[in-house]
């Protein structure tokens, strides 16, 4: 009879009836019932995205110096219609900083995300990829200054001056 009643008493100490202890919160992939995110994620889409900011502005240098000097071939057909229809270089840079900021701000406020480091990750190759190609572009133009009015002629579409 005691061997019960200890076994009793030890079921009713308040240990068995306190709440668990609270654990540190882990990040998991959660599925439908929450949003996937991982907290690793969020330096390297920090770095990413500084990145993306610093190729960004040499674009837009690149793009100003090059547009308001001799001229250049535009590919990007909504900043070719802003550069012809503007005409001004910060209307331009306005422009930039306002469509990569958006981008920037889209991955700042979901870079605990994977979908965000991804995203991240694609847009910082890209300007990576255009980088190359302009410094690619410089130089191939300073061969090609004197060959300026043949190149507009052969892309008279894309080709675009702005006043400076």
């Amino acid at each position: 009879m005691m061997a019960l009643l200890r076994g009793f008493s030890a079921l009713a100490s308040p240990a068995l009836h306190s709440p668990p202890a609270p654990t540190a919160p882990t990040p998991a992939v959660t599925g439908a019932s929450g949003p996937a995110t991982c907290s690793s994620s969020a330096p390297r889409v920090l770095v990413l995205v500084a990145v993306i900011v610093a190729l960004s502005i040499v674009d837009l240098c690149f793009t100003i110096n090059w547009a308001t000097s001799v001229g250049m071939v535009e590919s990007n057909p909504l900043a070719r219609s802003l550069m012809r229809s503007a005409d001004c270089p910060w209307v331009l840079a306005l422009w930039k900083v306002l469509t990569a900021g958006l981008g920037v701000g889209i991955f700042i406020a979901t870079r605990r995300r994977w979908q965000a480091e991804v995203g991240a990750w694609l847009c910082a190759l890209v300007m990576v990829w255009l980088t190359v190609r302009w410094l690619q572009y410089n130089a191939y133009m300073t061969d090609l200054t004197s060959a300026l009015d043949t190149l507009q002629g052969a892309f008279p579409d894309k080709y675009v001056l702005m006043t400076p």
